[in-house]
């Protein structure tokens, strides 16, 4: 017990010794703190699909189309002499519509004592009207607030005049005894192989009065000044006068002239005179006045000049000229009526002069100008 006692001491002595001799101090260790390595493990969350936003189309400019109640944007203003197939108005203002029927909006107002042309008239009864060059053409007008002009015919392609039927020429059969008259200009077919039309006017656009048939020698009564050639058939024309009696054979037709007078045929003047300076004429105390289609009343009355109207004075006939005491007032109505029915003189219009129609304006000297060939 006592050597255990003294080897333990012996320990510590040898151990503070070699402390000493080191100068060492004891310092216990100080801990330092690892850090914590954190991992994150990256989750790829889905993101939302995009969804594609949908493509704007810019939506058409819208039109404003004017109702049934707007005010009208155009005003009718054609007075004057209302032609054969003419619509006026039985009412104070007739509405022009984009359509046939009273659910379109209306484009414009025909006014009493005006007129429009109808160019056709579906079932219902309205008529498509034409003005060229305003917002109105091309619109409709219902029938119930319109007269229609007569004779004119409407359908649902056009609307046509209804001319008064012209009687049947029957050709004058060849006479082999036929002697051409002293100092006459002869005009026959040249074969028999050949078709010749005689026309109404001097134009290809005019009505075909019919053909001449080979054999048949007929006298020339002029010429125009543009080829062709007239005669006077002299039968069964008594409404006729002037240069309606005539009919037209074109030149380059085969046909062959014979005769004295060929060479020095008379110029027919089929030009349309001027209106005379400011000169018109227009009803005076009633509603309106008769216009003929000839200097003639055996011609028939071709329209009617109403109250308030008036028509360009392009000269006037001498008096008691075909029943008329007074002459007649030859006038001008709207060019293009008939494009190649109404050419020259045989577009002029004639009214009495009476107490029914007074003139204004410059109206002094007026020229003389009849029908006559």
């Amino acid at each position: 017990m006592l050597r255990r006692l003294r080897t333990t001491m012996l320990f510590l002595v040898l151990l503070s010794l070699l402390l000493a001799a080191c100068n060492l101090t004891a310092v216990p260790p100080t801990l330092t703190e690892e850090p914590t390595n954190v991992v994150f493990n990256a989750t790829n969350t889905p993101q939302p699909t995009s969804t594609p936003q949908p493509t704007f189309t810019t939506p058409p400019t819208a039109t404003t189309i004017p109702r049934a109640t707007d005010k009208p944007v155009y005003r009718v203003s054609q007075g004057g002499f209302v032609p054969i197939c003419g619509v006026v108005p039985n009412v104070a203002a007739a509405n022009i519509r984009s359509g046939p029927g009273t659910n379109f909006p209306v484009l414009g107002v025909l006014p009493a004592n005006n007129w429009l042309f109808p160019s056709r008239v579906n079932n219902n009864g309205w008529y498509q009207i034409v003005l060229p060059g305003t917002p109105v053409d091309g619109g409709w007008i219902s029938g119930t607030v319109v007269v229609l002009q007569q004779p004119c015919v409407c359908g649902p392609n056009n609307c046509v005049q209804v001319n008064t039927p012209q009687p049947t020429f029957t050709p004058i059969q060849p006479t082999p005894t036929y002697t051409p008259p002293p100092n006459a200009c002869i005009l026959s077919v040249l074969s028999p192989n050949d078709n010749v039309n005689m026309y109404y006017q001097p134009s290809t656009a005019s009505s075909i009065f019919g053909a001449l048939a080979y054999g048949v020698q007929v006298e020339v009564a002029g010429r125009s000044s543009d080829g062709w050639y007239a005669f006077d058939i002299a039968a069964m024309q008594a409404p006729n006068v002037g240069i309606y009696r005539l009919r037209w054979v074109q030149s380059d037709a085969h046909i062959t002239l014979n005769g004295a007078k060929c060479g020095t045929l008379k110029v027919i003047d089929l030009t349309a005179p001027q209106p005379y300076k400011d000169c018109t004429v227009t009803p005076i105390n009633i509603s309106s006045i008769n216009v003929y289609a000839q200097h003639t009343y055996d011609a028939g009355i071709w329209g009617t000049l109403n109250a308030g109207s008036s028509l360009p004075v392009v000269g006037k006939t001498p008096p008691n000229w075909y029943s008329s005491a007074n002459g007649w007032y030859a006038v001008q109505v709207n060019p293009g009526i008939n494009p190649g029915m109404e050419m020259g003189r045989y577009g002029l219009r004639w009214l009495p002069i009476d107490a029914n129609g007074q003139t204004a304006g410059d109206c002094t000297e007026l020229p003389t100008v009849t029908l006559d060939p």
